[in-house]
């Protein structure tokens, strides 16, 4: 799953849950930058949000989830130094013509 390959950041086999766009937009390690994914080498699932959230559209889906994020140096800077940190997200999912859900977006409110 996207999450184990997370885990032991192996960020190319994390890109086949995930949409072009998604990878476009949270996936760096160009231009001088440390690899890894919106300001994390590494990330790991502390809990799950059993909540359900409303998207109000059948092909999108979202959870939330409580994680533990190691740092890139570059995340480490915007958020003041510490290199693990606890962060609750939330992972929206989009149905694809194929019937597959891939992560499209994520982000810290809806």
């Amino acid at each position: 799953s996207y999450f184990a390959e997370f885990e032991n950041a192996n960020y190319e086999n994390m890109k086949k849950y995930c949409t072009d766009e998604y990878v476009k937009n949270y996936f760096h390690g160009k231009d001088g930058h440390e690899l890894g994914v919106f300001d994390s080498k590494k990330a790991k699932i502390l809990s799950f949000d059993t909540e359900k959230i409303d998207t109000g559209d059948e092909s999108i889906l979202a959870f939330g989830l409580n994680i533990e994020r190691e740092l890139t140096k570059e995340g480490q800077f915007n958020v003041g130094g510490d290199s693990i940190q606890e962060d609750y997200m939330i992972y929206f999912l989009e149905k694809q013509k194929s019937g597959k859900w891939l992560i499209y977006r994520m982000d810290r409110t809806l």
